[in-house]
């Protein structure tokens, strides 16, 4: 049970006497107090042998009210009521048990059986009294209100006392009920069809006074109350008409089948088994005739001339017979901005196993206490907590992870002093092509070997400004981890060759920072690539030597690198020059049918498909291809280029006929607000085309 406001806890039920419980009812009055109601006299009436005026009962203003409810008469408003009455007690036991003390009033005028007692004269009204503004009851047919009266009910020969005993004669019996003061002579009990009021001795008053009464009147013969008959077949008939109405409502389809009523919510047949869905992978048609040259140039004339487009140097391929389809300017080098990560991916997958992972190490220090952490080349590596996805992956290798083992292979000795090694790289801070504020930015950050989550200052935000010395924030980290209180670079002659290894950590595989790179476009991760490309060929690890690398590795494998320039490995640089036909060559390659005339390049190529954005949806193509006004949303998927009076687009997409496609769209002159709708067009436009 609630505590709180008293007011607003529940009434408990009084506890009555056993004799009782089942004898008198008690209703609230107006004041507050308790009036008893016979409990013979509601079985009386629910029997239906009440022997006056069968069939009828008074309207509400012929009721009488109950004992607590008295009105005082005239001129006597605010003065004490009658006490309330036992109906099964003698007199003299009602008062003792349930008259409140009250004020002792001097009794008015003679006593006796048959009178009552009388309020004083001055404030008694005529005989005669009615209000003026209403016609009198006799003349509405109500009869006049009694004081006091009898009640007349079959109980069989029991019985039923209030005031005095009941006079028995026969099989009837009368019952004296004190009447409130309002009431009319004659008139019929609130409870029982039929029972008719006659005239009893009032209670008798307690010493010393009395409270005001209406004057007695004779008892007369009541009126039958008016017939409610007709009222209650009406109700009826209502009640009738409403329900055959709700049930034709709810039966009529679809307001039925909401509320599970009518014939179509039951069902005529057996529930049909659950689908099972088999997905599968449904491979594009790559052997039917694609589109002709002649059906694309009239279809993509109206997209590829567009102002918007500015001058555009583009190439379609069949990646099923790697032809050329369609072309404009195609062999000339054009910029191609963050389309240069094509040919970085392509390197590191020609060049690397698609599972091998970069190896971020702890060893031991010059100094007890002291470790080296050494950079490996991992972009992705994260000191953000346990649980929680980085840009790059769900499970990217953690600092938290590397600090146990140190911890671990330690021993008892307490880490003081953290030590980092970025030597792994050399060169320039930045690329030749590159703006000097390209580096630190939110796209753009030195390339060191050593830094958490590209070097992002925010390691949950894309945009985040890229930190200015990101070796030395992984450091920190480890620091942290560890409760070391110092944090240094090694000179230049970098970590003891002769260390031991305290803990070491393996990146991503190279497949997962491949994808992550080209979606996210991230120019940090790109140029780290190329460094290990270049590593791994004995190359410098700087801008110019990754670049060199990317260049070679192409080349052995067979694509035309006759007018490929490279500066940087990201496409940060204005300094880059590559053909389209070279972009759709790398890109149908990756694309190529997994047949039997399928190649081993190929196959290393094709991982490089999932890191492409798709329009719509994923990448640096979530915003654009708009729902509802691009036929190529979700159909196309590229890698985007952007740098100023330049934009890219090069990727795959299936046309109407299930044809796929290579494409390169390197275009410029315009900025990007127009370039990139306007290369969208040109991709919807392939997406739409059957093009014969």
């Amino acid at each position: 049970m609630p505590t709180g406001d008293p007011a607003r806890q529940p009434a408990q039920p009084k506890a009555e006497p056993a004799g009782q419980r089942d004898q008198v009812r008690r209703d609230s009055g107006p004041d507050g107090s308790e009036t008893p109601r016979s409990a013979t006299g509601l079985r009386g009436a629910l029997s239906g042998s009440l022997t006056a005026s069968e069939g009828s009962r008074p309207p509400d203003s012929m009721r009488p009210a109950p004992a607590s409810a008295q009105r005082p008469g005239p001129g006597q408003q605010g003065q004490q009521r009658y006490p309330q009455q036992n109906l099964q007690q003698p007199p003299s036991q009602q008062r003792q048990q349930h008259q409140p003390p009250q004020q002792q009033w001097p009794q008015q005028g003679a006593s006796g059986p048959g009178s009552r007692p009388q309020p004083p004269a001055a404030n008694r009204p005529p005989a005669n009294w009615a209000p003026q503004d209403r016609p009198s009851q006799q003349s509405m047919g109500v009869p006049p209100r009694i004081s006091s009266g009898t009640i007349s009910s079959t109980v069989g020969g029991g019985s039923m006392t209030q005031n005095e005993p009941a006079a028995t004669t026969g099989d009837q019996e009368t019952v004296a009920l004190t009447r409130p003061p309002t009431a009319l002579s004659g008139d019929l009990s609130p409870r029982s069809s039929g029972t008719v009021f006659e005239s009893a001795e009032p209670p008798a008053a307690a010493s010393g006074g009395e409270p005001p009464e209406d004057p007695p009147s004779a008892p007369k013969a009541a009126k039958p109350p008016r017939k409610r008959r007709g009222l209650l077949i009406g109700a009826l008939a209502v009640v009738v008409v409403v329900a055959l109405g709700a049930t034709a409502v709810f039966t009529i389809e679809p307001v039925g089948r909401v509320f599970g009523i009518g014939p179509s919510a039951v069902p005529t047949e057996p529930a049909p088994d659950p689908i099972d869905p088999d997905f599968a992978l449904i491979p594009v048609d790559h052997v039917s005739a694609g589109p002709t040259e002649a059906g694309l140039a009239s279809a993509l004339q109206p997209s590829v001339t567009a102002a918007e487009v500015g001058t555009l140097h583009a190439v379609i391929v069949d990646p099923g017979t790697g032809q050329s389809l369609w072309g404009n300017e195609a062999d000339v080098p054009a910029t191609p901005a963050s389309t240069t990560k094509i040919l970085t991916s392509a390197a590191a997958l020609l060049t690397f196993p698609a599972d091998h992972t970069f190896t971020t190490t702890v060893v031991a220090g010059p100094t007890p206490g002291s470790v080296i952490l050494v950079g490996g080349g991992d972009p992705s590596l994260t000191a953000v907590p346990e649980g929680t996805d980085t840009l790059y992956a769900s499970n990217p290798a953690r600092i938290s992870d590397l600090a146990a083992q140190v911890r671990e292979n330690a021993g008892d000795i307490a880490i003081t002093e953290v030590l980092v090694d970025a030597s792994r790289y050399t060169g320039q801070a930045i690329a030749d092509g590159w703006d000097a504020s390209d580096a630190p930015s939110s796209y753009g950050g030195f390339i060191e070997p050593l830094m958490l989550d590209g070097g992002r200052s925010d390691p949950l935000n894309d945009l985040s400004q890229r930190v200015g010395d990101p070796a030395l924030e992984a450091g920190n980290a480890l620091a942290a981890e560890l409760g070391a209180t110092s944090v240094s670079a090694v000179d230049e002659a970098g970590s003891p060759a002769d260390g031991e290894v305290l803990g070491e950590i393996s990146s991503l595989p190279l497949v997962d920072l491949i994808e992550a790179m080209m979606l996210l476009s991230d120019n940090v991760a790109a140029e780290m690539l190329a460094r290990e490309v270049a590593i791994e060929r004995g190359a410098e690890p700087s801008f110019a030597g990754g670049a060199a690398s990317i260049i070679e590795v192409l080349g052995e494998n067979g694509f035309d690198i006759s007018q490929l320039e490279l500066s940087d490995a990201s496409g940060l640089s204005n300094q880059n020059l590559i053909t389209p036909n070279l972009l759709g060559d790398v890109l149908s390659l990756a694309a190529h049918p997994a047949d039997e005339s399928d190649t081993a390049v190929s196959q290393q190529l094709r991982p490089m498909l999932t890191g492409l954005a798709v329009a719509g949806a994923s990448g640096k193509l979530t915003d654009r291809y708009p729902a509802g006004a691009s036929a190529g949303r979700g159909w196309v998927r590229a890698k985007t280029g952007s740098l100023t009076a330049v934009n890219g687009l090069a990727g795959v997409v299936t046309d109407r006929d299930g044809k796929l496609m290579a494409f390169a769209l390197l275009s410029s002159g315009t900025n990007a607000t127009v370039a990139r709708p306007a290369l969208d067009e040109v991709t919807s436009a392939l997406r739409e085309c059957g093009c014969r």
